[in-house]
């Protein structure tokens, strides 16, 4: 009867041993599920959807307007903020250079236009100059008079050849930046592509 009670215990405590083991693995299963669940909704959801995005943005010719929601106030929520500030510096800086290009572009117009007036002016001084020594000379009547016109005619055509040489030295520096801003929007461009 002792035996039969000793037995009687081993027999309960094996069942609740065996329920215990089926309670903790329910419960196991239960927390792994939890776990898997809050992993999938709160760490891998967003990385994939920052994921995704930053496949569009790569995908569409660079589309500095995506930004990558925020949605979490962790890790991931401050990678997509600081993301879309980085973008959004780029879109900022991209829109300071076109319109740098574009002033530029203005600036060596006028420069441009300013030069030809200029080459136009000296092109008319010098016609007035050759009208006014043909029409002194026919006027002349000593040897004084035609040199000192000779004179006045040399130190004209002189300065109008001076102007000539500025007009060309400011075509070639508005040339040249024009060229340096073209080759630093290159230079801009692709390093914004890579």
């Amino acid at each position: 009867s002792q035996v039969e009670g000793q037995i009687s215990n081993v027999v309960d405590t094996e069942h609740f041993t065996k329920n215990l083991l089926l309670l903790m693995g329910v419960l196991g299963l239960l927390i792994s599920g939890i776990s898997i669940f809050y992993v999938r909704s709160n760490i891998v959801k967003p990385i994939q959807e920052a994921r995704d995005r930053l496949r569009q943005i790569a995908e569409v010719d660079g589309d500095l307007t995506v930004e990558l929601p925020v949605k979490n106030q962790d890790e991931i929520g401050d990678f997509s903020r600081h993301f879309n500030s980085f973008v959004s510096k780029i879109r900022r800086t991209i829109g300071d250079i076109e319109s740098s290009a574009a002033e530029v572009h203005r600036s060596a117009s006028a420069m441009q236009s300013a030069t030809l007036r200029s080459s136009k002016t000296v092109d008319g001084q010098a016609g007035e100059i050759e009208q006014v020594a043909t029409a002194m000379n026919q006027m002349s009547t000593t040897v004084e008079e035609v040199a000192r016109h000779a004179v006045a005619a040399s130190a004209a055509a002189q300065q109008a050849e001076q102007q000539v040489r500025v007009g060309n030295d400011t075509l070639a520096i508005t040339r040249e930046l024009i060229e340096r801003v073209d080759q630093e929007n290159r230079n801009n461009v692709s390093v914004l592509s890579s």
